[in-house]
């Protein structure tokens, strides 16, 4: 079961910012855990990644809740192909949903080869 974390909602519905701060990711990983009455979640991922908090930083929680056996493995979803590089993945952890559209060609370009070299994606050629 995948779990996405991160977003902050206002009482109207809306997305109204991103908490990834270490305190906020174990707290969102503690009332998942309660929520869906589990004992791990496979994988836990960002639904974004804030700018001012590197990606390595909040992925290194995620993997001492890996160690702690709260999460089966770490992940990252809606990202850039730099980010992916800095984020230090390896091919055991997954790598969630991209937008990709016949408007929008940029995952082809960019995120898909970077994707490769770690093994995420497949190559078909």
């Amino acid at each position: 079961m995948s779990v996405k974390f991160g977003e902050l909602m206002a009482p109207n519905g809306m997305p109204c910012g991103i908490d990834s701060r270490s305190l906020a990711i174990k707290n969102y990983l503690t009332y998942s855990l309660k929520r869906l009455v589990v004992d791990y979640i496979d994988p836990y991922e960002p639904g974004r990644i804030k700018p001012e908090i590197p990606v390595q930083e909040t992925l290194g929680l995620i993997a001492e809740m890996v160690n702690a056996g709260y999460v089966k493995h770490k992940g990252l979803t809606e990202v850039d192909a730099e980010t992916l590089r800095r984020a230090g993945f390896s091919s055991s952890d997954k790598f969630g949903r991209e937008v990709n559209s016949l408007f929008n060609r940029k995952i082809e370009k960019e995120l898909l080869p970077t994707a490769r070299k770690f093994s995420f994606a497949k190559n078909d050629s």
